[in-house]
């Protein structure tokens, strides 16, 4: 008897001691995920941020950090996409996906973000890799000391100005503190300065000057940068430009053919960034036509946004919502980012990740001034003739326009950036046909066709373009298909498939 009793003090003293190791195993757990430090530049009271394991894998809740940088955060009630959103800047994703579209760009994390007991966890990669494209501020994430400091405010353009003299035009850009960028020279019709993101203050934009060096000055705020896109004058010749201190300002100087090379006067000194960059070459001022084709960036236009809603694909019903043209473009260009990345390895840049209104103009320019080697802009069609379902790949076609004399001989004086994808149109043809082609083996349906239209959108695009229908709305079997996701990933697959035969095609030339 007294050993039984020995024995079960023993047992109930290691099932306490059992309970005790996994209650601490546990906490220590917790305590392994443990806190976040959050710390402000301005004084701000410091801020915790409370995380979780999950799957091996340390969490944080959306909804706390959004509150803490107030991030406006929303999630769609019927595909349930989240999106982050902060004067003017934006992220989304899908929980499960690793893919977020920021920028009009693609990201993607190691640990996609989940949905967990009704809340959105993101990964602690989130706060390094996505959350600087949404903040304003300048963020620093120490993974050692598990501190988030937020910094100083992120550069801002005050105003936009000019002043001309009788050989140049001055073009005056005043900042909140001084500003790094590059140049990219689309000569001789455009300059772009590339600038960090920059939030924009300014009443005169664009700014209308037509001197005999500039016509016009435009600031835009376009996938994680600001662009200062400059339209230069018939009788530009070359250009300088420098930071100045006190005020911090920008100074750009466009030439014109009567220059005496005499700069008008400053009131203080400031370092040059770059190298004033003279006249250009002939290698810098045209693309040559011999220059191999090499795939790395594909520019994709989701058609319509914003207030501009496009067709209605399918009609709200009690189980469903009413579904725009808008929204299925903007989901298949989605898709499409993700499948090249997978597929081709290449990089996918969008004209809109969200629900935006952008300019035929602004997509355009996203296009020429990422040097994309490839602008696809996805669009659904309908028709009077129910009869009509047909896959269209359109092309430009100037049609009536009248072309410049001498468009195709690439010259200084008579490429018109209106008139930039002539050039390319032999190329888009073969990239639309191989699409097509693609599409009829991918869907086996043969109505597929190449068509040529005038659309604004494609004619200042410098590098291949094509302008996709992907179906009709207007006849009931097409509207079908369009709805099934089966159908979707199709649709995807084919044009990854043109594209990459495009790319063979062309390698070989």
């Amino acid at each position: 008897m007294p050993y039984a009793l020995s024995f079960q003090k023993m047992k109930i003293f290691l099932r306490t001691g059992l309970a005790i190791l996994l209650c601490a195993g546990l906490l220590a757990s917790q305590a392994d995920a443990g806190t976040i430090e959050v710390a402000f530049s301005d004084g701000s009271a410091q801020q915790t941020l409370m995380t979780r394991n999950e799957r091996n894998v340390e969490f944080l809740q959306l909804q706390h950090l959004a509150a803490i940088f107030e991030i406006e955060m929303s999630v769609d009630p019927v595909d349930g996409r989240v999106v982050l959103s902060k004067q003017g800047k934006s992220a989304s994703f899908f929980p499960g996906q690793q893919t977020v579209i920021a920028d009009r760009r693609s990201y993607f994390l190691e640990t996609p973000p989940l949905e967990i007991e009704g809340r959105i966890m993101v990964p602690l990669e989130f706060l390094s890799s996505i959350l600087p494209l949404v903040y304003d501020r300048e963020l620093r994430w120490d993974a050692a000391r598990r501190t988030l400091s937020a910094g100083i405010q992120n550069l801002e353009i005050l105003s936009l100005s000019f002043s001309p003299y009788g050989d140049s035009t001055r073009i005056i850009v005043k900042t909140n503190k001084e500003p790094s960028y590059t140049v990219s020279e689309k000569l001789p019709s455009m300059l772009i300065f590339n600038l960090p993101q920059a939030k924009l203050n300014i009443r005169n934009n664009p700014l209308t000057i037509n001197t005999r060096s500039v016509k016009q000055v435009k600031v835009i705020d376009t996938f994680g940068t600001t662009q200062i896109i400059i339209r230069l004058g018939e009788d530009f010749s070359r250009y300088t430009h420098k930071v100045l201190k006190g005020p911090p300002r920008l100074l750009i100087d466009a030439y014109n053919t009567r220059e005496s090379r005499i700069e008008a006067p400053v009131s203080d000194s400031g370092g040059i960034i770059e190298q004033d960059l003279d006249e250009a070459t002939p290698a810098q001022a045209r693309v040559e036509a011999s220059q191999p084709f090499s795939l790395q960036t594909v520019v994709i236009d989701p058609g319509h946004g914003g207030s501009d809603r496009g067709i209605i694909v399918a009609s709200g019903t009690e189980d469903r919502p009413e579904l725009l043209e808008k929204q299925l473009t903007l989901h298949i260009a989605q898709l499409l980012g993700t499948a090249l990345t997978h597929r081709l390895g290449v990089r996918s840049i969008f004209t809109r990740e969200t629900d935006e209104f952008v300019s035929s103009e602004s997509r355009t320019t996203i296009a020429n001034s990422s040097r994309a080697d490839i602008f696809l802009s996805i669009h659904v069609n309908n028709s009077f003739f129910p009869t009509h379902a047909n896959f269209e790949a359109y092309v430009m076609d100037y049609g009536s326009l009248d072309l410049p004399e001498g468009y195709n001989e690439i010259n200084a004086r008579t490429q018109l950036l209106d008139y930039a994808q002539a050039r390319y149109i032999t190329q888009s043809s073969r990239l639309a046909q191989q699409i097509v082609n693609a599409y009829v083996v991918r869907s086996k349906d043969r109505r597929a066709v190449v068509k040529h239209a005038p659309l604004f959108t494609l004619k200042g695009a410098t590098m291949p373009s094509v302008h996709l229908e992907i179906g009709y709305t207007s006849n009931e079997a097409s509207r079908t298909r369009l709805l099934q996701e089966t159908f979707q990933q199709a649709i995807v697959a084919a044009i990854v498939d043109g594209i990459a035969a495009f790319t063979r095609e062309e390698e070989q030339q």
